[in-house]
């Protein structure tokens, strides 16, 4: 019982932290060059540019808003974990880990909503709202609470393990890993590819990458100190509403936000404006949104700080 009260409290942590060019070449021809990244293809397979776009053009459409919108997550997890691609198969990662270890007890067993009531702060006046969301969720993942206790825990390892591979992964989060990796330029053109895409879901993504790569470029001298690299990719996942990603008020996105982190009123661009503590913050999230659907409109890779200015 300990040994399995541990596993749920690492991959706790793990949830956490989870809650990614072609010189002369236009975005059209990038895309009309793209080949099939074939069989179940991982994070090693994507090579290039070309191949990942084969592997995540359109994926909003085809199964991120579903799994925004979805009333049974286990059937959404059921459809996309033996996908082709990584971009897919994060997809199945995310149905599970938006219910689990959320919902998964110290015994390994299915959760209750009341040991997360529990857990929230004494007469916080986002408590009934986000009683509600947690209560939303757990319907939403309840086609999974069939399964045994080791079936929960060892299938939310696994998952998590593919996630650290990269088996199972945004393209933001591929980006986010090779800059990690030192392969600064691999990271760089998964992101330029990302926005030659135009798909909502996989512009949002970015913003771990955007976040890290732009704050080392700051301390480095490459951008103005003024710069703000958390705001930035705020704006990206902002924007990204702006390109087919399902922002509404009754997504996903928008209940893990109001449970994770008691933003809980209105649409996902509200509910990140929450995030901010003063006015100046808001209005400056504001204008970068605006510049930022400009730099996705025309490819400006230094605007959106991919590259410097």
């Amino acid at each position: 019982m300990a040994l399995i009260a541990s596993i749920v409290a690492t991959l706790f942590v793990v949830a956490l932290h989870r809650t990614a060019n072609v010189p002369g070449t236009t975005g059209d021809a990038l895309i009309k060059s793209a080949t099939s990244v074939g069989a179940r293809a991982n994070a090693k397979d994507i090579v290039s540019p070309a191949s990942a776009i084969s592997g995540f053009a359109g994926l909003t459409a085809r199964h991120a808003n579903a799994l925004e919108r979805s009333a049974d997550l286990n059937a959404d997890y059921r459809r996309l974990e033996s996908a082709l691609t990584p971009f897919e198969r994060d997809l199945a990662y995310r149905a599970w880990s938006a219910c689990f270890p959320t919902f998964l007890s110290a015994a390994g067993q299915v959760g209750s909503v009341q040991n997360l009531i529990d857990a929230m702060p004494r007469g916080a006046s986002s408590n009934a709202l986000r009683t509600e969301a947690y209560q939303k969720l757990r319907q939403r993942c309840a086609g999974f609470f069939h399964l045994s206790s080791d079936e929960l825990v060892q299938t939310t390892q696994r998952l998590d393990d593919m996630a650290r591979r990269g088996d199972a992964a945004s393209v933001g989060e591929l980006a986010f890993k090779f800059w990690r990796e030192g392969d600064e330029a691999r990271a760089r053109d998964l992101a330029r590819a990302s926005i030659i895409s135009r798909d909502g879901y996989s512009i949002a993504s970015l913003q771990e990458y955007v976040h890290r790569s732009l704050e080392r470029r700051i301390d480095e001298g490459s951008f103005a100190k003024t710069e703000r690299s958390d705001l930035r990719a705020l704006a990206l996942a902002i924007a990204a509403c702006e390109y087919g990603l399902d922002c509404s008020a009754d997504s996903l996105t928008a209940l893990q936000l109001c449970t994770n982190n008691a933003q809980c009123e209105g649409a996902l661009p509200e509910r990140y404006l929450q995030r901010l503590d003063t006015v100046e913050d808001r209005q400056r999230l504001q204008a970068l949104v605006r510049e930022t659907i400009a730099a996705i409109q025309s490819n400006d890779f230094a605007k959106l700080g991919f590259d410097a200015p």
